[in-house]
Parts: structure tokens; C-alpha cells; sequence
């Protein structure tokens, strides 16, 4: 007689995937000062380094690969950054198409902000 099928739960998907749980990605920010969705608030950081150490040997304990904790740290420590970087990309594009195309982000930046300032002002 055959065994009858076990469903996964969201644990297991994450074992098998190893993706870290945003759980514990959400832990080790908030020990380093980082509230996830919102940015840095180093009130949240009241153990220093002592406190990063001991979560991340709680991550290692529980057997997550470093490269992967890394990887997801990174991006929800990066991801808004980038986001907005993009977007401020958008408005350039829109607001001067010559100087986007010459692709220096940072004069792009510059003649999309003076435009605005002159439009603002």
C-alpha cells in the first residue's frame, strides 16, 4: 500500500529553495539597525556588534547558506535605492531626451534638477 502524499508548507518550500524566510532576513536587519520597508534606525541597533554576531550565528546555526543571507540583505538594504535611481531616470528621459541619451546618469541628474528648480522657482 502506497504512503498517502504530504503537502508542503511554506517552511519546506523555503528549506528546498533556500531562500531565507523573510522573517529571519527582517531579524538580522533590525539587529544591524535597518528597519525593513522603511530605513535606517540605529535605535534598533542597542547591542552593537555583539548583537550583529549573535544573530548571524543564529542564521549560520540554523543552516542557511551566508552567500544567500547575503544576496537577500543586499537587496532589501539596495532594492529602494535602485527603484529610485530608476525613476529619477524616467522623469530625465522625459524632461531632456538628449542629455539622457548621452548616458551620464549624473549630468542627466543635474539638467533634470535644474529644470525642475527652474520650473519650481
Amino acid at each position: 500500500m502506497a504512503s498517502p502524499v504530504k503537502t508542503a508548507d511554506g517552511e519546506a518550500v523555503h528549506e528546498i529553495s533556500g531562500i531565507v524566510p523573510s522573517e529571519t532576513i527582517d531579524g538580522l536587519l533590525r539587529t544591524m539597525g535597518v528597519e525593513p520597508g522603511e530605513g535606517v534606525n540605529l535605535s534598533l541597533a542597542k547591542e552593537g556588534f555583539e548583537g550583529v554576531r549573535k544573530a548571524v550565528k543564529r542564521v549560520g546555526r540554523e543552516g542557511w547558506s551566508a552567500g544567500q543571507v547575503l544576496e537577500q540583505v543586499n537587496t532589501v538594504i539596495l532594492l529602494p535605492v535602485l527603484w529610485l535611481r530608476v525613476m529619477v531616470m524616467s522623469v530625465a528621459r522625459r524632461a531632456d531626451p538628449v542629455t539622457y541619451h548621452r548616458c551620464d546618469p549624473e549630468v542627466t541628474s543635474c539638467a533634470c534638477n535644474r529644470r525642475m528648480r527652474q520650473r519650481v522657482v
